[in-house]
């Protein structure tokens, strides 16, 4: 299917005249947008996800239905910033439970 898809782009939907702007999109493309672009850049992004959590007092947060422990200098804390950073692959296996004596 894939090949099937590359020759469709290639005969088709690339060299065909568009609609609006009568222009080719791979002649758009390689004269416009090709210029344009930078290089990847040498790291990798990693995306993030910050959050406010109150800290319960077993120093844990409660964070996207889940609980995560937390230095015990906080408890009391009415918010905690949380950041998350999003896993490659799949995630590691976790009970659904919160932990013993979590506050809900």
């Amino acid at each position: 299917m894939r090949a099937d898809l590359k020759k469709w782009l290639a005969e088709v939907a690339n060299v065909r005249q568009h609609g609006k702007t009568g222009r080719r999109p791979a002649d758009v493309f390689r004269e416009e947008e090709l210029p344009a672009l930078g290089p990847l850049p040498a790291r990798c992004f990693t995306p993030v996800v910050w959050k406010s959590a109150r800290v319960h007092q077993d120093s844990h947060v409660l964070f996207d239905k889940r609980f995560y422990s937390v230095p015990w200098r906080l408890v009391g804390s009415a918010q905690a910033g949380c950041r998350l950073l999003a896993l490659r692959g799949p995630p590691p296996a976790q009970s659904s439970s919160p932990p013993s004596g979590a506050a809900k």
